[in-house]
Formats: C-alpha cells, sequence, structure tokens
C-alpha cells in the first residue's frame, strides 16, 4: 500500500509540476505582445479597395489599425476597419476622392486572439444624422478591441468620428452620413473572449489641440513602463463631424497613435487611447 501511496504521490507532484509549467506558458502567451503584419495599396483615383493583413498560421488578429496617406488634393476614408472574414486578417475597405492615394493596413496577431466572439449592434442613419452604436460582450466576456462597417449606402463616404473601448466588455464608435439622400446602416463589432483568457488592461488617454490650421493632428498614447498596447482608440469632437481621421495604429510595441485633421482647430480637441496590458 505504502509503495501505491508513495506513486501516487509522486503523480500527484508530477501532475502538479506540469499544471504549473502549462500556468506559466499560458500567462506567457497571454503576456507577449502580438506580433505586427502590415500590407499596402494604392487606390487609384474616386474608387475604393480592400485591404487585407493576414496574419501567419496560429495566430489571429487581435486587433489592427490603418494609415492613409492622399496624394495632393485628395481625400481618403475607410468605410469599414475590423477583422476580416476568416478571422485571419484585419481588414479596411479604403475609398478615395479627387485623387490617389495609399492605404495600409496593420494587423496584430497573437495566438490567444484565436476563436474570437463578434459581438455587433447597428443603426440606419439618413443624411446629416449621428450616432453613436455600442457593441457589447456577453457576460463572462472581454473586449480586446472593435470594429467598423457602413453597408447600403452606395458610397463609403460617411465618416466614423470616435472609435474607442467602452469599458471592460463593449467597443463604441460614432459615425455621420453625409451622402445625401442616402440612408445607411452603420455596424459596429466587439471583438470578444472568455474572461481569464486574454491580459487585463489598463487604459491610457492623451489629449492634445487640434491644428490652427486644419493640417492633420498627430497624438499618441503611450503604456507605463512594462506594459504593451494590445489596442487603441481615437475621439474626435462629437458636435463636429468635419475631422476625418486618416491613421489609428500601434506606435512600436509600446503605445498607439493617430492622426486626424480636416477643419481650423477652434478649441476642439483630438483624444486618443491606448489599451495597456503587462508584458
Amino acid at each position: 500500500m505504502r509503495g501505491i501511496s508513495k506513486k501516487r504521490g509522486a503523480s500527484l507532484a508530477v501532475a502538479i509540476a506540469l499544471l504549473s509549467t502549462l500556468a506559466l506558458v499560458a500567462s506567457g502567451a497571454l503576456a507577449a505582445s502580438p506580433s505586427a503584419v502590415s500590407r499596402s495599396k494604392i487606390v487609384e483615383t474616386n474608387s475604393t479597395a480592400l485591404v487585407n493583413a493576414e496574419c501567419p498560421k496560429g495566430k489571429a488578429p487581435v486587433s489592427g489599425g490603418f494609415r492613409l496617406d492622399p496624394d495632393d488634393g485628395a481625400l481618403m476614408n475607410n468605410s469599414l476597419e475590423g477583422v476580416g472574414d476568416g478571422k485571419k486578417s484585419w481588414t479596411a475597405n479604403t475609398a478615395t476622392f479627387g485623387g490617389s492615394g495609399r492605404s495600409t493596413v496593420f494587423a496584430y496577431c497573437a495566438r490567444f486572439a484565436k476563436n474570437m466572439a463578434f459581438r455587433s449592434d447597428r443603426t440606419t442613419l439618413d443624411y446629416g444624422e449621428s450616432a453613436t452604436v455600442t457593441a457589447t460582450c456577453r457576460r463572462g466576456e472581454r473586449v480586446m478591441s472593435g470594429g467598423y462597417a457602413f453597408v447600403n449606402s452606395g458610397t463609403p463616404f460617411s465618416v466614423v468620428t470616435q472609435s474607442f473601448r467602452a469599458g471592460a466588455r463593449a467597443w463604441s464608435a460614432e459615425a455621420f452620413n453625409f451622402v445625401e439622400n442616402r440612408p445607411t446602416t452603420f455596424l459596429v463589432f466587439a471583438h470578444c473572449r472568455p474572461e481569464g483568457k486574454v491580459p487585463a488592461l489598463r487604459t491610457v488617454r492623451q489629449t492634445e489641440p487640434f491644428n490652427d490650421d486644419g493640417s492633420p493632428t498627430d497624438v499618441a498614447a503611450t503604456c507605463p513602463r512594462g506594459r504593451y498596447a494590445l489596442s487603441g482608440g481615437y475621439r474626435t469632437p462629437g458636435e463636429d463631424f468635419t475631422w476625418v481621421v486618416n491613421e489609428s495604429r500601434r506606435e512600436g510595441s509600446g503605445g498607439w497613435t493617430a492622426a486626424a485633421g480636416g477643419a481650423s482647430g477652434g478649441d476642439d480637441e483630438f483624444t486618443v487611447f491606448a489599451y495597456c496590458a503587462k508584458k
């Protein structure tokens, strides 16, 4: 009996050691900063292009970002941004007006982002209307990032002025419909994972006044030492829809940067959020 008892004790010790090792591995998987993948495409004048940044095998996008570089005199705008079909890429649908430009999409890829759940909500916007839509994860889930899409508008020129994490379980975005006589459906997505399978996040925000001349204003929110940016967001003034956000992406691994321009600065301010996880 003692022999059996000792064997069981040894098996228990091995099991405990194995569980401890698995816990360390899992902790490391959550702590590792997501790797970055980017793709660029030239968008011809007055046209649209879908740009996908696909994660390597075994990983999925935990979040993503974009950068729009219009030629002189051109306008660029995204009508879709978020996790693409198949959950392997971060996708943006970019339109140009009055000229061409380059659209760059970034995917931030991690193993723990696989099998994400997608929660959504929507509203219909008539011409000249704005609305804030919030997509909420289910109980027991936590939001990692979010996205949006315009559908049924006939043209992609409706703009998103805010996109940010609204608490531990929700993602909010605000949009304005500039398209006369064409209502559009505005969808917002929350990219969710079960609690305990996503890192705990700390929100860091940075607010700066817009440039007085209307040129793009760049703002960066930096994570504290020992943390990395898992995702990020932005907010322009809710009462002023003349701002166009042309950049929102990770800055290295330690922060989030965004840029917006379009109108004179006045007293308006631009806020950027970084959602920071422990390394």
